[in-house]
């Protein structure tokens, strides 16, 4: 407890004043003349106790409003227990705003952003003229030194005005630590901590409020004042993040786009009705239907829309729900896919037959009856490799190649590094001699020991390696073991920079992976290919249903020919990076972003693009034509953004600690936490009333006192 006038409590020596009356002016009793003394004795035995009870009661009720009084003009307060830091230095508030896209959600004729900006006007004009204000928003990134982001109250209500709804999915408990640490440097200041939110379940997760939790640790005194401007009636229909067959499909491949539809309301409760999805693409400047289908939520099944008949090059498009609702922001999601040829792939074996289970593999026969093939094999002999043009191909397969000549392997190395990939499956054709001499070693990186018969199976630890990442999804299902390695390669020691891709089950080298200048050279120690006979390495392709081997084949090609090395798809903050043309000097290009808004740019010529304005959800495009470019790639915003479900208070204060937090939805409420966090609660009217009851009842005994005699 503190007071504003402390000076005044003096005046609680005057309860001396009653003291001194009631010594002073005692009444005497009054003689009365009985005939019987007996009843005499007992009058004045029942008088003088009934007088000293009202004498000390009377004194009492005088000498309490006296002290009451004094107590009251020294205005006595609560000291409030959200602000930390000296009483006589500046006030400092941190303001951290949440204006992710949920904050559009629109009520009537407001959004929540106008509420969060109306309520946190209003809230820093009634800061002291002297204020320290940094304002927080969860959109933005930390692009200047905590000094210079501190600024006087009427510039921060300016720069909260202005403030608009961002893409950028930054956690919430990010902005709340950069607030923190603004709030930390002030150690003179008084510090106060606010954060507007829509308490929406999603930005307050528990790793969230972990994270909060433990900035709060850092300021132990300090009080989060969360204002809550969510909607706690409401409704939204929205798309979640797309999911594609494929970003980089091949011509005549049909693209299949998965967009998962959500319902969600503030109060929860299961989704119903049905909704229209529509598929756009853009041809030509204009945006074209390709695809709809309907939806129905009860279902919880994703929309998929389906389109074929891509020519080669970046195309755009977006996925939308038809209708409107009250949060648009997610009501669509863009994206970039660019359609490819097959991929060329050189197989080259010891003859063509050895080389058609993989070629089967990459190109079925029956692809010419319905979808096309993702990759054209070419098949040729190791004694042709010389004279076969390797550029022409995206990657160069060698299956149980015999020893090749040191030319061969020097045109391979090369290749590789110029930007090719290379795959060497060994086999039992394979003489460890040979391999082991320095020309083989640049690509393969592995000394070859001998032929080992333990027999064993495929058996990933982890499939964090891109070569093999896209079978996770598969890992618990794929029956390695049905499809045992009888003989393989041991390997005697490997250079540094090569990975162990994937072991056998006795711990044995059985996919490796290495990078040879730019580009890639991965080795198997058996054969990708082996055919059946009564002596076989392995069983994988000729095993029943050797579905494994086309899966570990179709990665692997996936790997070497680069498929999924770019990205076309980004979420808003992320910088894309393209692939650049090739050629010297400067790279111009026009960078178009979303709304048709060119902007000129120039860089150094490289391996790729880097675009960091990635703030806005849209289809970006990117051309230069002196370079005959044309790439592009799309910003989407989180797929969380429309998912309004709240978290409950009592979970926000069990959280983070029923003293450590404040919840205020109006300005009264507000108004409330900010007195008692900066100023306390001021006991001056309860006080009042206390000394005015104790004058009553003072004035009523009195009266009762000196009118009836003794």
């Amino acid at each position: 407890m503190s007071f504003l006038t402390p000076a005044l409590t003096a005046g609680a020596l005057l309860i001396a004043a009653p003291i001194i009356l009631h010594l002073v002016m005692r009444r005497e009793p009054t003689p009365v003349v009985f005939p019987a003394l007996r009843f005499v004795q007992a009058r004045r035995s029942t008088n003088q106790t009934r007088m000293r009870l009202r004498h000390w009661l009377l004194l009492a009720l005088r000498c309490l409003a006296v002290a009451m009084l004094a107590l009251a003009l020294a205005r006595p307060v609560l000291r409030g227990s959200g602000l930390l830091g000296a009483d006589s230095g500046r006030l400092a508030v941190a303001v951290v705003v949440d204006n992710s896209p949920r904050m559009g959600l629109k009520l009537g004729d407001e959004t929540r952003l106008d509420r969060a900006q109306a309520l946190g006007g209003w809230l820093l004009e009634q800061l002291p003229a002297d204020s320290q204000v940094a304002l927080v928003a969860r959109g933005a990134t930390r692009a200047r030194p905590l000094a210079k982001r501190w600024g006087d109250r009427d510039s921060a209500a300016a720069k909260l005005m202005r403030m608009e709804s961002s893409a950028r999915d930054r956690p919430l408990a990010s902005a709340v630590r950069d607030a923190v640490d603004l709030l930390e440097e002030r150690e003179d200041d008084r510090r106060e901590l606010y954060v507007f939110t829509d308490q929406s379940a999603a930005a307050w997760d528990a790793e969230t409020l972990g994270e909060v939790n433990r900035q709060l640790d850092r300021l132990p005194g300090l009080k989060l004042q969360v204002v809550d401007v969510g909607a706690r009636q409401s409704t939204n229909r929205g798309l979640g993040a797309l999911s594609l067959s494929s970003a980089t499909p091949v011509k005549g491949e049909a693209l299949e786009i998965a967009a998962p539809v959500l319902e969600s309301s503030a109060e929860g409760g299961a989704a119903s009705g049905s909704v229209t999805v529509e598929l756009w693409i853009d041809q030509d400047g204009t945006a074209v239907k390709r695809s709809q289908t309907l939806v129905n939520l009860e279902s919880g099944d994703d929309a998929v829309l389906t389109v074929a008949s891509l020519e080669e090059g970046v195309h755009q498009g977006y996925v939308t729900i038809a209708g409107a609702d009250p949060l648009p922001a997610d009501d669509r999601r863009y994206f970039t896919v660019r359609v490819e040829p097959p991929r060329p792939i050189l197989l080259v074996g010891p003859n063509r037959a050895s080389t058609l289970f993989v070629a089967e593999a990459l190109a079925p026969f029956d692809a010419a009856a319905g979808e096309a093939a993702a990759y054209q094999p070419a098949r040729t002999t190791t004694d042709e490799l010389l004279s076969t043009r390797l550029a022409d191909y995206q990657s160069v397969w060698l299956l149980d190649p015999p020893p090749l000549e040191a030319a061969a392997w020097r045109r391979l190395d090369d290749y590789a590094r110029s930007g090719g990939s290379v795959l060497t499956a060994l086999g039992g054709r394979a003489k460890s001699v040979a391999m082991n001499r320095p020309e083989p070693q640049a690509v393969l990186g592995a000394r070859l020991e001998y032929t080992s018969r333990d027999v064993s199976y495929l058996s990933p630890a982890r499939y964090n390696h891109p070569s093999i990442a896209p079978l996770a999804p598969l890992a618990e299902a794929i029956p390695w073991t049905a499809f045992p390695v009888f003989k393989y390669w041991a390997i005697e020691q490997r250079e540094a920079g090569v990975s162990l891709v994937a072991p056998l089950a006795n711990g044995d080298a059985a996919i490796l992976a290495r990078t040879v200048g730019r580009g890639k050279a991965v080795t198997l120690t058996t054969p990708l290919s082996d055919p059946a006979s009564p002596d076989p390495w392995n069983t994988l392709p000729t095993g029943v249903d050797p579905w494994p081997f086309l899966a570990l084949t179709r990665s692997l090609a996936d790997y070497l020919s680069g498929v999924g090395e770019w990205r076309y798809n980004y979420q808003a903050g992320e910088p894309a990076v393209l692939p650049a043309p090739a050629g010297g000097g400067l790279l111009n290009y026009v960078l178009r972003l979303p709304g048709e808004e060119a902007i000129k740019v120039s860089q150094p010529s490289g391996a790729e693009i880097v675009v960091g304005l990635t703030d806005t959800p849209g289809n970006y495009r990117v051309e230069a034509d002196g370079q005959r470019f044309d790439g592009g790639f799309s910003v989407n915003s989180a797929g969380s953004i429309g998912r309004l479900e709240r978290i409950a208070d009592g979970d926000l204060r069990t959280a983070l600690g029923d003293d450590r937090v404040a919840i205020a939805r109006q300005r009264k409420e507000l108004a409330r936490q900010v007195d008692l966090g900066r100023v306390g609660r001021e006991l001056y009217p309860w006080l009042i009333v206390l000394v005015a009851i104790a004058l009553g009842g003072e004035h009523l005994l009195s009266n009762r006192f000196y009118d009836q005699p003794g």
